[in-house]
C-alpha cells in the first residue's frame, strides 16, 4: 500500500488546489487500474497458496471462498475502468483546451505517463509540461 501513496501524491503534488476536482476526475481511470493491478497480484498470489494447499491435501473452503470474492472484486474493478475510460477520453476531446493540452491531459490521465516522459516525447521542457496541464486543468468542465 505505500506504493499506492507514493504514486497517489507524485501525481497530484502538481495540481493547484482550485483544480482538485478535476484532477480527482480524470485521475479515476488510473485508480481503477492501479486497483485492478494490486487485485491481480492477490489472485495470483492467493491462487498459489491454493495450488499448494491441494497439493498438501489440505482443504480450505475459506481461503476458496476469499480467492473467489477476489476475483469478483477484480471483475467489478474491471467493469469500472472500462466505463470510466471511455468517459475521460470523451470529456478531454470535447474539452475547450488546445490540441497539445488535450494531449497532455490524455497521456497524463490515460496512458499514465509522467510529467518527465511527456515532455521527453513531445520535446518540451518539464516545466511547460506542467504549465499546460495546469492550464488545461483550469479550463476543464467535468461533464454531468
Amino acid at each position: 500500500m505505500n506504493l499506492r501513496k507514493s504514486n497517489r501524491f507524485v501525481r497530484a503534488k502538481c495540481v493547484p488546489v482550485s483544480c482538485e476536482k478535476e484532477h480527482a476526475w480524470l485521475n479515476r481511470a488510473f485508480e481503477a487500474d492501479y486497483r485492478i493491478s494490486i487485485l491481480q497480484q492477490q489472485i495470483k498470489q492467493d491462487t498459489v497458496l491454493m495450488k499448494e494447499a491441494k497439493e498438501c491435501n489440505i482443504s480450505d473452503s475459506e481461503a476458496e471462498e476469499a480467492l473467489h470474492f477476489v476475483i469478483e472484486e477484480h471483475r467489478k474493478a474491471l467493469r469500472e475502468l472500462l466505463q470510466i475510460r471511455p468517459q475521460i477520453e470523451q470529456a478531454i476531446a470535447d474539452s475547450d483546451v488546445a490540441e497539445d493540452e488535450k494531449e497532455i491531459l490524455t497521456r497524463f490521465y490515460l496512458l499514465y505517463q509522467t510529467n518527465e516522459k511527456i515532455a521527453d516525447e513531445m520535446f518540451y521542457d518539464l516545466r511547460t509540461v506542467q504549465r499546460k496541464r495546469k492550464k488545461a486543468l483550469e479550463k476543464f468542465v467535468i461533464p454531468n
